[in-house]
């Protein structure tokens, strides 16, 4: 399936440079073919392959367009980071299970607890495939917390955060790597995890 999409991404190239995002059109190929959800558990629609698999198939789409291939590797990335989440987690996010989730995994958010959950506040850098994501997994420090233990991925929706388009780089344009800023956003129990469970 990788092979067959290789010359359209090859021609989509400069588009994806241009834009600083992936074009929709490549986006809905990636869907299409399933290919997002190679990771992804069976009972979601995935095809739950391994990762050895996974870096294959980054290699073969690098052939076509190297940012298409970054964004397909750290979106099927993430699904698999999201089993390890609990199930009311993982049935919110692949409700649709098209749906893909872009990241900033470094822990500068600040998570505060709060009742029922965390409320999250910061500003993340290169969240790769921001653009065609709905979800975000976001690193934050919990308050009071040191160490290890303290440290979280909060799994938040896209319209409960601000992408912010400074993205203007020499390689990998097409990424659309942005600022991702969250004031105040409550982040329920079960979409908060430990960093050494998720990573």
């Amino acid at each position: 399936r990788a092979d067959t999409l290789l010359p359209a991404l090859a021609e989509r190239a400069h588009e994806a440079e241009a834009l600083r995002q992936m074009p929709k059109s490549t986006v809905d190929d990636l869907i299409e073919s399933g290919l997002t959800r190679a990771l992804q558990p069976h009972e979601f629609g995935g095809s739950a392959l391994g990762a050895s698999t996974h870096i294959q198939l980054t290699s073969r789409l690098a052939a076509g367009c190297v940012s298409t291939a970054w964004c397909q590797f750290v979106w099927s990335a993430h699904n698999a980071m999201l089993t390890y989440y609990p199930q009311a987690a993982q049935e919110e996010v692949w409700a649709d299970p098209e749906t893909l989730t872009a990241a900033s995994l470094a822990p500068v958010g600040k998570a505060t607890t709060a009742d029922g959950g965390l409320r999250l506040s910061g500003k993340w850098s290169f969240a790769s495939g921001c653009d065609a994501a709905d979800w975000l997994l976001l690193g934050a420090v919990r308050d009071g917390g040191g160490g290890a233990g303290g440290l979280l991925l909060c799994c938040v929706p896209k319209n409960e955060v601000e992408i912010v388009d400074n993205w203007h780089v020499a390689g990998l344009k097409g990424t659309g790597s942005k600022d991702v800023v969250a004031q105040d956003v409550f982040v329920p129990d079960h979409r908060a995890r430990p960093f050494e469970e998720t990573l």
